[in-house]
């Protein structure tokens, strides 16, 4: 018998699966029959530690294996797989579906193991984020005020933030927390002023991140900013 069944998602499924995940994106493979959600940042920081802590342990090593089997275990959501069906897996359909989960987090140009990442056309959304709209040029101005430094728009896909620059002080708060590449983006993101964060995929924070670091003098753009 077959994992996978695309007769089994039924709407009454899909229906239950939206209330248990509230706020959280989710898509449907259709072809396979699988439901799935992206990588978010509490599912990050813990691919995150796995990764470091294997490379000190095992000299450099990271354990894709493993890290592959804890993003699938914790994304898939139907149908439920055990540790014993992941290994029945084609193993080409499991490197694929690690792929399209990675780039609906927004990991758009490369997964966590920095491989190239091509266009999902495989998946179909069930339910997207609320993105929120531009800033308005009234709103804009009154910004600036609060503001009267550097302030930059960032776009990441369909995502769009004003950010400020990072500051020493930034960095001396957010050095001893548990994430602090998602606390120093906090800190300085001033758009939208409210921001559900728990729904935000992972790799958009990243991105933010970096081009936080980039405005920051650290680095060089890769996504599209703009200066206001």
């Amino acid at each position: 018998m077959s994992l996978f069944d695309p007769a089994a998602i039924t709407p009454e499924l899909v229906e239950k699966i939206k209330k248990a995940n509230p706020g959280k994106q989710l898509f449907k493979w259709a072809q396979m029959g699988i439901i799935y959600k992206p990588i978010d940042r509490e599912l990050n920081d813990r691919v995150m530690r796995l990764s470091n802590e294997a490379f000190i342990k095992d000299s450099g090593n990271i354990p894709f294996r493993e890290i592959e089997d804890l993003v699938v275990s914790e994304c898939v959501l139907f149908p439920k797989l055990t540790p014993e069906d992941r290994k029945d897996i084609p193993v080409g359909t499991y490197t694929t579906l690690n792929k399209v989960i990675h780039e609906k987090a927004n990991f758009i140009d490369i997964d966590i193991f920095n491989r190239a990442l091509g266009r999902d056309s495989f998946s179909e959304t069930l339910v997207d984020f609320e993105y929120w709209d531009d800033i308005t040029d009234e709103d804009l101005e009154k910004l600036k005020i609060d503001y009267p430094h550097a302030i930059y728009r960032v776009f990441v896909g369909e995502y769009v933030f004003i950010i400020r620059q990072l500051t020493r002080r930034d960095v001396e708060v957010c050095y001893d927390k548990t994430d602090p590449v998602f606390e120093k983006v906090k800190r300085t993101v001033v758009w939208p002023r409210t921001i559900n964060w728990d729904g935000v995929p992972a790799g958009v924070v990243e991105k933010v991140f970096d081009e936080l670091q980039s405005v920051s003098g650290f680095m060089e753009s890769k996504v599209t900013i703009e200066e206001l």
